[in-house]
């Protein structure tokens, strides 16, 4: 999609969400919760809201409707709504392996308050928010229906709860089955298919294969003087955190019209990858693709058969996609994709060493000093997270080939051996192309 389709998309969406405050000031939109014996998702009645969000739907790009509707709850970190609202389609595809969006920054860098932002934009029957304990997941009743959201802020996860969330994102499409036995009689608990869990941490948390199953999200916190003024304009009118506006129950009812349905996605070309080293994300580029086309259905060819929507792409969709910035920062030249917190820290060492020489060795406390940042900070990035020199999980040391970790016998002291390369240019070949 192109800038002017972009101002266009938003010109629209502008339109009609003025409509739609014009129609709230005649008369109070409301949305009803379904009691517990009724479908998750309801049928809302056709009034003028609903008709707002067949014209969205219909009729024009919807990303940016949501995106004008969270700039006035949160500044910046757009990615991060993006990446909730695709996720949350697949909850409703019958072929998607799903998404977890898994959100890391440092602190007060807005990773909490931006996916409460994109949160606030979905069904709210469908969120559990707080701390979990291991097994309470198999227990609860708000479950039953399935396409549920975790929200776990900013938590350590143990061990096992970890085992319990690794077999949730894994069986997505099956459930999971937890059996046990209650006065000497066999019962089953079941945590019901395509559930999402959003996990946001400083450090991104949990083993490989936890990792293995998230859509990492890195939050920068975006320009500090934009957020000040952005503050400062919400602090002047009093307007509330969180408030339920009219755009964002356009923005409520858009997504429970896709949770209350079944999809099935067609490819209607194929797509050739320029990096095929990285099968998770490879795999994760496939479900934003089959995510874009969910939610602009109505816009897509389509039709229902044994109650499943067949939906199939159209070119947009995988731009849709590759607006994801991990889809920037894959090279043939890593093993892997780098994050945004280690291509940054690759070039601030690059720029260090000496450009007459091959390689330079570095101690941790020297990386943190070019960095600025603390020793756990670097060695995470460096060696993982919970990595060591001895012991590499992850990081530059292990998605790269320029930082090799050493022990030096002639300054008795463990040093990494960084090499000299060219500054990669992420953006001069794009990631995947239809052909």
């Amino acid at each position: 999609m192109t800038d002017n389709d972009d101002e266009r998309a938003r010109d629209i969406a502008s339109l009609a969400l003025k409509t739609m405050d014009e129609a709230a000031a005649a008369q109070p939109i409301t949305i009803t919760t379904p009691d517990t014996n009724t479908e998750q998702y309801p049928d809302y009645e056709v009034d003028d809201t609903q008709i707002a969000v067949n014209a969205i739907m219909e009729n024009s790009p919807i990303m940016p409707v949501f995106e004008s509707t969270y700039s006035k709850l949160h500044c910046g970190d757009l990615e991060s709504l993006r990446c909730v609202i695709l996720a949350s389609c697949l909850m409703s595809s019958v072929s998607s392996r799903g998404l977890h969006p898994a959100v890391t920054g440092d602190k007060g860098r807005g990773k909490t308050t931006s996916i409460k932002a994109g949160i606030h934009l979905i069904p709210q029957e469908s969120i559990v928010r707080g701390s979990l304990s291991p097994k309470v997941l198999l227990y609860m009743e708000k479950l039953v229906h399935g396409k549920v959201i975790f929200f776990i802020d900013d938590i350590l996860l143990n061990e096992e709860i970890g085992a319990v969330l690794k077999r949730c994102m894994s069986n997505f499409q099956e459930g999971t089955y937890h059996h046990i036995v209650d006065k000497g009689e066999h019962k089953i608990h079941r945590l019901p298919p395509r559930c999402m869990v959003i996990n946001t941490s400083v450090d991104a948390q949990g083993d490989d294969q936890l990792r293995d199953r998230q859509l990492l999200i890195g939050i920068t916190g975006g320009d500090d003087s934009a957020y000040v003024d952005w503050e400062q304009s919400r602090r002047m009118t009093g307007e509330k955190e969180l408030p339920v506006t009219p755009e964002v129950i356009i923005c409520r009812r858009i997504m429970a019209t896709i949770l209350q349905k079944e999809f099935q996605v067609h490819h209607h070309r194929a797509i050739d990858f320029t990096y095929k080293s990285d099968r998770r994300l490879i795999n994760q580029l496939y479900d934003l693709v089959e995510a874009s086309a969910i939610l602009h259905y109505k816009q897509r060819k389509h039709e229902t058969v044994d109650g499943v929507i067949h939906v199939t792409t159209a070119d947009d969709d995988l731009g849709v996609a590759l607006k994801f910035s991990m889809f920037g920062l894959a090279s043939k030249d890593t093993f892997g994709r780098l994050t945004r917190a280690e291509h940054k820290l690759d070039q601030m060492i690059q720029q260090e060493i000496n450009p007459q020489l091959k390689e330079m060795p570095f101690t941790e406390r020297q990386i943190a000093d070019i960095y600025g940042k603390s020793l756990q900070a670097v060695r995470k990035l460096m060696y993982g997270w919970k990595g060591n020199y001895s012991n590499i999980t992850g990081g530059l040391c292990e998605h790269t080939k320029w930082y090799q970790p050493e022990y030096d016998r002639m300054q008795m002291k463990h040093v990494i051996i960084c090499k000299k390369h060219e500054i990669q240019n992420f953006d001069a070949v794009a990631f995947a192309r239809w052909v």
